[in-house]
């Protein structure tokens, strides 16, 4: 028989080692990290199914075509990323109109074309001929969105 002077007696839980906190600290960092890169994803998601909602209903003859676009408009396939909403939703659109006329979907949005303009400006100044491409593009592809704060008052709506 065990006496009570042999019974193992009970220990205070040791504190927890600052081991374990770093790991409780990577894992927050990881999950944060994680959480924010992937609510752009989602946000793009809800931006592309309102563009879709619209699309369907100003073409409701085409809707089965367009709610089928989904994976057509999603960003980046082009190589540069959607910097902004009103960037990604004027792509989203135009591709969804081609798609209700039955137009060609490979070339280039006039979104993707800015883009690609706001590259090439970063690399050599834009003059004369190219400097209008790219403003007549921009008024293409964002008409809500005046390219120059001079222009702010001047945009016909």
């Amino acid at each position: 028989m065990v006496t009570a002077a042999q019974q193992p007696q009970p220990t205070a839980a040791a504190p927890p080692t600052p081991a374990r906190h770093a790991d409780t600290d990577a894992m927050a960092t990881l999950v944060a990290s994680v959480t924010a890169e992937v609510a752009g994803v989602f946000d793009m998601m809800d931006w592309a199914e309102n563009e879709i909602a619209k699309a369907t209903h100003r073409h409701p003859d085409q809707a089965d075509a367009i709610c089928h676009a989904f994976s057509l408009i999603r960003p980046g396939h082009f190589g540069l990323e959607m910097p902004s909403e009103f960037v990604y939703r004027s792509h989203a659109a135009e591709l969804l109109q081609r798609v209700a006329a039955g137009a060609d979907t490979t070339a280039a949005t006039a979104a993707e074309l800015c883009l690609v303009c706001a590259e090439t400006s970063q690399l050599a100044p834009m003059h004369g001929t190219a400097a209008g491409l790219y403003f007549r593009l921009w008024r293409t592809a964002f008409p809500d969105h005046p390219h120059t704060a001079e222009l702010t008052d001047q945009q016909v709506h």
